[in-house]
């Protein structure tokens, strides 16, 4: 077992999420993310809100769990974002998988 690095955030709808999806993966910050449809019930500016919204999970090493953290705070389109992270324990295929994702980025960026 090695550990990966699960970010969990949401958005408005696919065409918000898809652009940083998209960046994330091309700058080697990520290297996969999932993307849900879910409905969320919260209240903000004292009022109750139902909506849909696109989840999307983001997973990456855990050396780069704080550059993406900061990119998604920076470029998230939400005036208060969701932005959660936790390492889990992943099995050593898909973290060689994960991990050799990020350095095919890094390999052909330096």
């Amino acid at each position: 077992m090695s550990k990966i690095c699960l970010i969990y955030t949401t958005f408005e709808n696919e065409e918000q999420a898809r652009p940083l999806i998209r960046a994330f993966l091309e700058n080697g910050l990520a290297g996969c993310a999932n993307l849900y449809q879910m409905e969320s019930q919260y209240f903000w500016k004292e009022a109750l809100c139902k909506q849909a919204e696109v989840l999307v999970i983001f997973k990456t090493i855990p050396k780069n769990e704080i550059a993406l953290r900061k990119a998604l705070e920076e470029m998230h389109p939400y005036e208060v974002p969701c932005v959660l992270s936790w390492q889990v324990d992943a099995n050593s295929a898909y973290s060689d998988w994960i991990s050799g994702n990020h350095q095919i980025k890094d390999q052909a960026s330096t």
